[in-house]
């Protein structure tokens, strides 16, 4: 269970990002620390690869396809 003042911060941040691709990026952390993602461990990737690695972790119940995976 993630604690009240951690969601009221997270949706604050969501709320003043200033433009998508800083949302993205705010979402793309936020799942990387929700599915348990290292940081380190993603850094050393490309953007391109982090983002298919996220998604595949967000979707690996859903029927993947390479159509499906984002596209940079």
């Amino acid at each position: 269970m993630i604690p009240q003042e951690t969601l009221e911060q997270t949706f604050k941040e969501i709320e003043k990002a200033p433009t998508a691709e800083a949302l993205e990026q705010l979402l793309c952390l936020i799942l990387q620390e929700r599915m348990g993602l290292s940081k380190i461990a993603l850094s050393k990737f490309k953007k391109e690869v982090q983002a298919v690695i996220i998604y595949v972790n967000a979707h690996y119940m859903d029927k993947l396809t390479l159509d499906a995976l984002p596209t940079m």
